[in-house]
């Protein structure tokens, strides 16, 4: 069968590309058909991201993981709250990110046998890089860095808010629990994600 290239978009930040990671190593060692490249965006002076892809590329025995890097000089200037800020970054990046698959597309046309681009896989926060696949015609996977049972938490507040139209910001003083169904048991208010009960950021984890 004929070989396949992932892309895969991790969003800003160490902990979620260390995540995404541990999936990419996963699948390359499952099917050694699969090579994949992961787009790193960086935000400006973050010498973590860095000094981890270095490590990997030293230490990694697979040579079907390639980085691209994608630096950037852009900083947080704003008051915004810094999910708001990395959502903008992920949308200004679309272009660049389109035209390095571009070249990437073209430079593996040159091999004899050049793998096919499957699909994107994209960080939660990186929903914004689905018209990109949406451009190349091929479909995207969206990695989730938490938990089942956080993800579920989510889509019930999704639910709340969409279907049920209820104002999760306005829970933030309520002593109340809720009923998840992917929690064992009730969950009270008062250890919600705050992110979940604030103007500010609820708005950008809904829209994700």
């Amino acid at each position: 069968m004929k070989k396949a290239e992932l892309v895969l978009v991790p969003s800003p930040g160490i902990g979620h590309l260390a995540s995404m990671m541990e999936l990419a190593k996963l699948l390359v060692d499952r099917d050694d058909r699969v090579s994949i490249t992961v787009i790193i965006i960086r935000l400006a002076l973050d010498s973590k991201i860095s000094r981890y892809t270095e490590s990997l590329t030293a230490s990694s025995k697979s040579t079907r993981i390639q980085f691209i890097d994608l630096p950037s000089d852009k900083t947080n200037t704003s008051n915004d709250h810094p999910s708001k800020f990395v959502t903008s970054l992920i949308e200004s990046e679309k272009p660049h990110v389109k035209e390095f698959v571009s070249k990437l597309i073209t430079q593996s046309e040159l091999n004899p046998n050049p793998p096919r681009l499957a699909c994107f896989v994209l960080d939660m926060f990186c929903t914004g890089m689905i018209d990109v696949a949406n451009e190349f015609g091929v479909p995207s996977y969206i990695y989730f860095t938490s938990s089942a049972a956080f993800l579920g938490f989510q889509f019930h507040m999704q639910d709340l808010h969409d279907k049920q139209e209820v104002d999760l910001t306005e829970l933030k003083d309520v002593d109340a629990e809720f009923e998840i169904p992917t929690l064992v048991n009730p969950l009270p208010v008062k250890v919600f994600p705050s992110v979940m009960l604030s103007k500010d950021t609820l708005p950008v984890v809904l829209y994700h």
